[in-house]
């Protein structure tokens, strides 16, 4: 482990003169309910659009048309888990995936105006139908991309007593033909997917006997998959992944750290950095290079150190640069963070409730929670989605606005005196 201490001096000045627009919408229910969560996030051109939860339905939000339940013809859907843009015959169309609220089974349906009206649903095909329907990622579950037809789907499935089947559903061409997936079976070993990129790479852990680090790839638009352990902040591939970048060179999860070689039972963050390979997919999981892994800090300036405090990624910017998640301590709680990262070697956590209430931009909420999704604005700054204490002390969706002008890290680092220890693994 190689440790360097990095202090870094006020900068107020700068910040104050370089910050452009801040701003936070509290994403108010639908009807009578009183709460909403934002699970996943996309940008429709230059319109940032939020899927998550209102109360026990789903929803999607965006600025121009405000929030409304989703539907599967007149039923509400309950669960929705991840949302993107893909380009079709030179039409843009937006995806989600989603929860059959009849049968339970994963579907993905389009729509041509933001989701204001949705074309035919599909199921996802070739599941077994034996062993009861597959389990959506919690967040972030669907990976596309603006500049292509393709986009991705990870899901979970039992085929017995444990969770042990991972799934990559492949889309392309027209909606009512272009569902292919693939299953990866993993021999019994639970399997836990937490995320997946716009080239089909997903990320989680499988569990032998510990969440070991684990990633499968969907191979270009076949059936098959390819898959492979990997390496972060210890030499056991123990850990699990939550976010992956387009290219598939950066991971962030969280991951045990060995204290006298016995791993510490910490949760600790982490930024894993892969080479790139070659083909549509730019990583080979069958062969995965790790370049490097990088413990991220967490809320104090410090790092995990006991069992009192964590720290948890959910999402990452398609380039790799930024992750947002939360950090914890027992003292304190949830805290929602985003961590700069364009250079993994030195990561630089933005604790959000603070740095929105520096610039009073927190709106009705008291506290921010959970950062889920962050995408870039098409500009200099971006959006983020996530959860936290709004009206009423209600559980509310927040979309944050960060206009951020480089050198990003030199104006996260504004926010006062920081004096933060590396790791490096």
């Amino acid at each position: 482990m190689k440790k360097a201490l990095v202090v870094v001096a006020a900068m107020a000045l700068i910040a104050s003169s370089a910050m452009a627009a801040v701003s936070v919408v509290e994403i108010l229910p639908v009807g009578t309910d009183t709460s909403t969560n934002a699970k996943a996030l996309t940008m429709w051109g230059t319109t940032p659009v939020v899927v998550g939860t209102s109360g026990s339905r789903a929803m999607i939000y965006d600025p121009t048309n405000g929030i409304r339940g989703l539907m599967q013809g007149s039923l509400n859907i309950a669960s929705v888990s991840g949302v993107g843009v893909r380009t079709y015959n030179g039409n843009k169309e937006l995806a989600i995936v989603y929860k059959d609220p009849s049968t339970t089974w994963t579907h993905t349906q389009l729509s041509t105006d933001m989701g204001l009206t949705w074309g035919a649903y599909v199921r996802e095909v070739n599941w077994p139908t034996t062993t009861g329907s597959p389990g959506l990622i919690a967040y972030n579950g669907l990976g596309a991309s603006a500049s292509s037809d393709v986009f991705f789907t990870a899901q979970s499935q039992s085929s017995g007593t444990v969770v042990d089947q991972w799934g990559v559903t492949t889309f392309s061409g027209a909606a009512t033909t272009f569902a292919q997936h693939g299953v990866k079976g993993t021999n019994g070993n639970a399997a836990y997917i937490d995320g997946i990129s716009a080239n089909g790479l997903s990320v989680g852990a499988r569990k032998p006997s510990s969440r070991l680090n684990y990633m499968v790839q969907a191979s270009s638009l076949s059936a098959n998959v390819g898959s492979n352990y990997f390496q972060a902040l210890n030499t056991d591939n123990q850990g699990e992944a939550y976010a992956v970048n387009t290219a598939g060179t950066r991971i962030a999860g969280t991951s045990n750290v060995k204290v006298s070689g016995t791993l510490d039972g910490f949760t600790h963050p982490y930024i894993a950095t892969f080479t790139a390979g070659s083909g549509p997919n730019t990583i080979s999981p069958t062969t995965p290079t790790r370049t490097g892994a990088y413990e991220l800090p967490i809320y104090g300036g410090g790092y995990v150190t006991s069992a009192a405090m964590s720290g948890q990624p959910y999402g990452m910017m398609a380039d790799g640069n930024y992750v947002v998640g939360r950090t914890w301590t027992s003292a304190g709680g949830d805290r929602a963070a985003l961590w700069d990262v364009k250079d993994p070697t030195n990561p630089v956590l933005i604790d959000l409730t603070d740095y929105m209430t520096a610039h009073g931009g927190m709106g009705s909420f008291s506290a921010l929670r959970d950062a889920y999704s962050v995408v870039s604005d098409g500009g200099m700054g971006m959006y983020i989605s996530g959860y936290g204490a709004g009206t009423g002390g209600y559980t509310r969706a927040f979309l944050i606005h960060l206009d951020i002008p480089e050198p990003a890290t030199a104006l996260f680092l504004a926010i006062g005196g920081l004096a933060m220890l590396r790791r490096r693994r």
